[in-house]
């Protein structure tokens, strides 16, 4: 079984060899290895060239490729989706790293009916050299309880842990580039919500580097996609459902300040998400609705 390791490059030159030596040392052998560059401004690109040329015979085939123009992780993510051929799709970050074994265990908890996993990371953090595990916090059940948790507590995966079935995101329209640098948050909320349930691997198998200059620390766009999606999600689900809301703006603004983003506030009408427990009576008169989906032109 092939699988497709994308990797998401923009101003990425300090850390992108760790991360592209990370997938040479995989245990896992059938791979296709895909650079794909966000239009950086520093020398990310002639570095990837470089290291590519001088290792392509570790992969099934290997390419560096970049963007026309700048468009965000999510237009980033379906860019180079055009040009996989796996039958699974690892994305990673070119700032975060592989363990060994990451592709290997992945593949090996693959499930039928089951497009999208996720595993534990281990946070990294650059200014203190200090590592600690993250677990998804999603619980290992239905598909609904799954999108019930994460609309209650706007829990998700962390990006550098999304492991997809290609074909089934191609046909389901790839990342949502209506969030253009949160990819995350939405793709598993709308997995879920379809009544496609996460696969949950509970293994540490991707280091996530957190530093004062990434993009989600760094970034308002970020906050700003996380903000909206976060909007979209709830106001959506929650009229649907006729689930009530309530105040939890404060929780935001915590986040707002954690973050050194004073600069602007969130503002979901002065309220936010929280689901009652009338799960039975839902399912019976509300049942969880297929949506349309356009699939993503891979030509």
């Amino acid at each position: 079984m092939l699988v497709s390791v994308i990797v998401v490059t923009y101003n990425s030159s300090k850390y992108v060899l760790d991360t592209l030596e990370s997938i040479y040392r995989q245990t896992y052998s059938e791979l296709q290895l895909i650079v794909s560059d966000d239009c950086s401004k520093d020398n990310t690109l002639d570095l990837c060239h470089q290291w590519v040329e001088k290792n392509k015979n570790r992969f099934v085939n290997a390419s560096v490729i970049q963007t026309a123009k700048n468009c965000g992780i999510c237009g980033n993510y379906n860019f180079a989706l055009k040009y996989s051929c796996g039958d699974w799709i690892k994305y990673i970050a070119g700032d975060d790293i592989l363990e060994y074994n990451c592709i290997e265990r992945f593949v090996a908890n693959i499930k039928p009916n089951i497009y999208l996993y996720t595993c534990i990371t281990k946070h990294l953090y650059n200014e203190t050299c200090e590592t600690s595990l993250y677990s998804t916090r999603i619980p290992d059940k239905t598909a609904w309880k799954q999108a019930r948790y994460m609309l209650r507590y706007l829990y998700g995966i962390n990006g550098p842990t999304v492991f997809l079935e290609r074909n089934h995101l191609i046909e389901t329209g790839g990342f949502e580039e209506k969030y253009p640098m949160i990819e995350d948050w939405p793709i598993a909320i709308r997995y879920a919500t379809n009544g496609w349930k996460i696969g949950i691997v509970n293994e540490p198998l991707v280091q996530w580097r957190i530093y004062g200059d990434s993009i989600s620390h760094s970034d308002f766009s970020f906050a700003e996609s996380l903000r909206e999606a976060w909007y979209d999600y709830t106001m959506r689900y929650c009229l649907r459902y006729l689930l009530p809301f309530h105040r939890y703006h404060h929780w935001l603004n915590h986040w707002i300040v954690k973050h050194r983003r004073n600069d602007f506030t969130f503002k979901i009408t002065g309220y936010s998400l929280r689901l009652f427990d009338i799960v039975n009576i839902k399912r019976k008169i509300f049942p969880v609705p297929q949506e349309p989906y356009k699939q993503l032109n891979t030509q």
